[in-house]
């Protein structure tokens, strides 16, 4: 068998996986130790294969809060207040097992999708310790086999950061483009009409999947440095330029900042991270220049910076805001 095909070395094995659901149930324990949660410390430290594992074990306990629960019994008249019920040592042997079940069979039988939907961003450790975050509305597609570790981003924006593994490629495929990291970080977005892959640090290969009309324009493979941004729109010859970075990863700090930026192109993003979407009444007004720092999904604070700077009125309709009149201030 190839050394790729469940490779221990690039994913937690079981005893991992029942180590973390122990560590996750006896760090819920109140009386823990300082001693134990140095131990804890070390035993994280010591592989990468640890982290993964805690990573994904806390991501299922919290994910447990959220589940159903039978209403609790009416405290009886003469239980004393201040009461707090404890977890026996038997119980988090209960719970660390069943933890365990719950990871190994995810791990068996994962579904290959990670999403996130409008507004939600999400950052996790991939079984190879890479680590990728989603921006609103995405979704990607895993695929690692005994050639290479392979991500099909099928809508939307993430970004990579590639655990180094230089006998094992990571690729990306995006709308027509294939990516090839080493030691990476990365930043792909895929719209209706245009697909980018911004680097941010190493070395990645851009290459064409495309046939026919749309190959004759892009056949080159492009090799990015670190600042560039390769942006392909259909049919049209790819563009390398070098955006402010900040300003295009500032979705991890859950903003949107726009620096002159065509009001058409403002309202488009905004749309991107709220269920309620912004309408432009008249041509015009999309080339209008908006400047400024936005919470992602805040779409009042928006409107309101919009419509005072350009005189512009917002009439809100089900599931949607209509931008309306407007002049021309010079940009805000």
């Amino acid at each position: 068998m190839d050394k790729h095909a469940r490779d221990t070395s690039s994913e937690p094995s079981e005893e991992i996986l029942a180590q973390a659901a122990a560590w996750i149930a006896s760090l819920h324990d109140a009386d823990r130790t300082e001693k134990f949660e140095a131990g804890f410390r070390r035993w994280l430290a010591a592989d990468p294969r640890h982290r993964t594992a805690f990573e994904m074990a806390n991501e299922l306990w919290v994910d447990a809060e959220s589940w159903p629960k039978s209403r609790a019994p009416e405290t009886a008249p003469h239980s004393r207040v201040g009461f707090a019920w404890r977890p026996s040592p038997a119980f988090l042997v209960v719970a660390c097992m069943a933890l365990v079940a719950l990871l190994w069979g995810g791990l068996q039988f994962r579904d290959p999708a990670l999403t996130t939907h409008v507004g939600e961003q999400r950052s996790l450790t991939l079984q190879d310790g890479s680590r990728v975050s989603l921006n609103t509305d995405t979704r990607i597609k895993i695929h690692y086999d005994d050639k290479r570790r392979r991500v099909s981003v099928e809508s939307g924006e993430a970004l990579f950061e590639v655990a180094k593994r230089p006998d094992w490629p990571f690729v990306v495929v995006v709308g027509d483009r294939e990516v090839t990291a080493l030691g990476t970080v990365f930043v792909v977005r895929r719209e209706s009409e245009k697909t980018s892959v911004l680097l941010m640090e190493g070395k990645v290969r851009v290459v064409s999947l495309a046939s026919g009309t749309q190959a004759q324009h892009s056949s080159q493979p492009a090799v990015l440095e670190p600042g560039q941004r390769l942006t392909v729109v259909t049919d049209d010859v790819p563009t390398i330029d070098r955006p402010v970075i900040p300003t295009v990863v500032a979705w991890q700090r859950g903003q949107v900042i726009f620096d002159h930026t065509p009001l058409g192109q403002a309202v488009s993003e905004m749309n991107r991270y709220s269920p309620v979407k912004l309408r432009l009444d008249n041509e015009p007004a999309a080339s209008f220049l908006v400047t400024g720092i936005f919470r992602a999904g805040d779409t009042e604070s928006f409107v309101q910076a919009v419509t005072e700077s350009y005189q512009m009125t917002a009439s809100s309709g089900e599931r949607e805001i209509l931008l309306k009149g407007g002049r021309d201030a010079e940009g805000f």
